[in-house]
């Protein structure tokens, strides 16, 4: 958040340019590369901003699917899914500014119930 909220200006400036603006993107990932033990491993983990935080346009947001709706497609799965791909649902243009994956929870996906 320190990114996208932080540095907001920098961030809708590149909105002339782009649909949604983010850090983290990740493109289509199989579960299995993340979590090999899910009972979702074959599940395709849609293109999204990682961090789900973002900043977009009303005349983007107004192509995406009802977000209520959206969600009944990953009922099987937790809700995090379509809270993180709603966005990206349409195909737009998105903006990547920062990735640093060294401050991504990949340990918490893992051991969600470790609680470290």
């Amino acid at each position: 958040m320190e990114g996208v909220v932080g540095n907001w200006k920098e961030y809708i400036s590149y909105l002339d340019e782009y649909d949604a603006v983010g850090d983290n993107w990740k493109d289509d990932t199989p579960v299995s590369n993340w979590n090999p033990d899910s009972k979702y491993k074959d599940m395709v983990y849609p293109r999204h901003f990682a961090t789900n935080h973002w900043w977009t346009k009303s005349d983007y947001v107004k192509k995406l699917q009802n977000p209520i709706e959206y969600e009944k497609k990953f009922s099987k799965f937790v809700n995090r899914v379509s809270w993180e791909t709603w966005i990206s649902s349409y195909d737009g243009n998105f903006k990547e500014v920062r990735n640093d994956i060294s401050k991504e929870p990949n340990n918490a996906y893992q051991n969600r119930k470790s609680k470290k």
